[in-house]
């Protein structure tokens, strides 16, 4: 990028170009009303924004395209977190629908598909894991992907971890305090 800074607010989501003195906000173009509350940003390896909010997910390749992404089909389609499986997809963190993940090889189709059907959750190369899937629960509030390729998801009823090798299985952490996660860090070991 050019050094530019990414806001994410509770008025919407803003970029300050490095020269300037007042942030502008982002509209998609789909969208160009959108102005919910965006509680999260991540740069992936492709230089890409993604904010996450109460009405889905923007995807930002510059400041001049920004596409709206409706993640759910529910009403409610908030969205707590993206992380990224270099080379393979995304993860998505839903609040109320559990984990998403897009395959990064068709990923535009995946977007078209989802623009014309009304959200990713009716697209069918999107994978979803719900708590029926072993997931702690279905609302989803932090990610954190681990070098080797092992997914954690903290949920409002503990964590969750996803190991690479078998995708599917879900193995809840036990004996946390509180049953909320809201971020994960791992230290330099």
């Amino acid at each position: 990028r050019d050094g530019r800074l990414w806001f994410a607010t509770d008025g919407g989501a803003f970029v300050l170009e490095p020269a300037a003195t007042q942030a502008i906000r982002l509209k998609p173009l789909n969208r160009p009303d959108w102005r919910p509350n965006a509680s999260f940003v991540m740069q992936d390896s492709r230089n890409t924004i993604w904010f996450t909010g109460d009405e889905g997910v923007l995807r930002v390749t510059s400041p001049d395209r920004v596409e709206h992404l409706r993640v759910s089909s529910s009403s409610r389609d908030v969205v707590n977190a993206v992380t990224e499986v270099p080379g393979e997809g995304f993860w998505i963190a839903h609040d109320t629908d559990g984990l998403y993940f897009l395959p990064q090889h068709s990923f535009d189709q995946i977007v078209r598909h989802a623009n014309d059907r009304g959200s990713l959750s009716a697209v069918p190369q999107v994978r979803r894991l719900t708590a029926a899937d072993g997931l702690a629960a279905n609302r989803v509030t932090a990610l954190h992907l681990m070098p080797d390729g092992t997914l954690w998801a903290g949920t409002a009823e503990g964590v969750s971890m996803l190991p690479r090798a078998e995708p599917r299985a879900v193995v809840a952490a036990r004996g946390l305090p509180t049953s909320r996660i809201y971020w994960f860090c791992r230290d330099a070991a």
